[in-house]
C-alpha cells in the first residue's frame, strides 16, 4: 500500500488464491449412488475429455475402480487436477487402497484436494506413500504432523501453494503444543492458508520463512498467547507478502477487534509490499482501520 487513502474498510472479500475450474461430476445424473456402473461411470469422463475432475461421496470409490483398469492408464496419466471429498460416505478398507492405487498412477498430478477422509485410516494404509507425480497445489483438512501427510509434504518440493483446513483441537494444543511440520519442505511456497497455530509450527520447523505472497490466516478460538505467537508469526512474512487475509471471529465481550489487533501488530512495520488486506469478522466486529498503520 504506497499510497495511504486515509480510512478504508474491507469485508468479505476474495483472496486470491489460484483455484482451476473442475467440472462437478456429481451433477451428472445416475452416476452418483452406490449402485453406479464403474466402467460406464469412466466412459462418461472419457466423453468430458477433461484433465480436471471432482468427486463426492460414493462416486469417489466408481472413479477410482475405472481408473484403474489397465485400459485407462492414458486417462489416468493426462489427469492434472483432481478432487476427492468423501464427505459422508464411509472410509472402508477397499476404498483406501483404491485411492492409493489411483494416486499411483496419476503421475502427473499437479493439483489435489483431499477431503473428508479419516487421519487414521489414510495413515493405516500409506495412502500417499507411494505417488509419483509433483504437486504446485495441495488441500487437505489432515493434520500436517499425520505420519503419511508429513512423509508426503517432505516429498513435494515444487508446492507452491497449500491449504490446510485442519485446526488442532484446544486439549490438543494445551497439552501438546503448537502441531509438529515436516521440517525442510515447501521451499518455493507462494500461497499459504492454515490455522495461526499451524503458521506457528511451519515457522519452527522452517526458521526461514518461504517466499509466500499469499497468506490466509484462521485465528478463531485460540487463547490469548496463541493469538500473539500467530500475529507475530505473520510478520515474519512481511518481506514478500502481497496479500493478506484473517479471519477472527469474536463475541461481544471480547476486549479488541480483528482490526485493533492487526493495528497494533503491524503498527511501524514495513508491510511495503501488501497489496490486498482482507478481515473478515462477525457482527460484533465492524471492520475498519487506518491503511496508514501498515506502511
Amino acid at each position: 500500500m504506497s499510497e495511504p487513502q486515509g480510512l478504508v474498510t474491507y469485508h468479505n472479500a476474495t483472496t486470491p488464491f489460484t483455484h482451476t475450474p473442475m467440472p462437478h461430476l456429481n451433477d451428472l445424473r445416475g452416476y452418483t449412488d452406490e449402485s453406479m456402473d464403474s466402467i460406464e461411470y469412466l466412459d462418461k469422463l472419457r466423453i468430458l475429455q477433461s484433465d480436471s475432475i471432482s468427486l463426492r461421496g460414493f462416486a469417489v470409490m466408481a472413479f477410482c475402480k475405472s481408473i484403474i483398469e489397465p485400459s485407462s492408464e492414458r486417462f489416468a496419466a493426462s489427469l492434472r487436477v483432481l478432487s476427492l471429498n468423501l464427505g459422508n460416505s464411509p472410509a472402508s478398507t477397499e476404498l483406501m487402497r483404491l485411492v492409493s492405487q489411483t494416486f499411483r498412477i496419476s503421475t502427473n498430478l499437479k493439483e489435489l484436494i483431499f477431503l473428508g477422509f479419516p487421519e487414521k485410516e489414510v495413515d493405516q494404509h500409506g495412502v500417499f506413500d507411494s505417488v509419483a507425480f509433483s504437486l504446485k497445489r495441495f488441500k487437505t483438512d489432515l493434520p500436517p504432523s499425520t505420519n503419511t501427510i508429513s512423509r508426503f509434504l517432505t516429498s513435494q518440493q515444487e508446492l507452491t501453494e497449500l491449504q490446510t483446513l485442519y485446526v488442532p483441537v484446544e486439549h490438543v494444543r494445551s497439552h501438546q503444543g503448537f502441531a509438529s511440520f515436516p521440517s525442510g519442505t515447501i521451499p518455493y511456497l507462494q500461497s499459504l492458508e492454515c490455522a495461526g497455530p499451524l503458521l506457528v509450527s511451519i515457522l519452527l520447523a522452517i526458521p526461514a520463512a518461504p517466499p509466500v505472497k499469499n497468506l490466509r490466516v484462521n485465528l478463531n478460538k485460540l487463547s490469548r498467547a496463541e493469538e500473539s505467537a500467530s500475529l507475530a508469526a505473520i510478520s515474519k512474512f512481511k518481506p514478500t507478502l502481497k496479500s493478506l487475509s484473517l479471519e477472527r471471529k469474536t463475541t461481544k465481550h471480547s476486549r479488541l477487534s480483528t482490526a485493533d489487533i492487526l493495528s497494533r501488530a503491524a503498527r511501524k512495520q514495513e508491510w511495503w509490499r501488501l497489496k490486498y488486506l482482507d478481515l473478515q469478522d462477525n457482527s460484533h466486529d465492524p471492520v475498519s482501520l487506518m491503511s496508514t498503520d501498515l506502511v
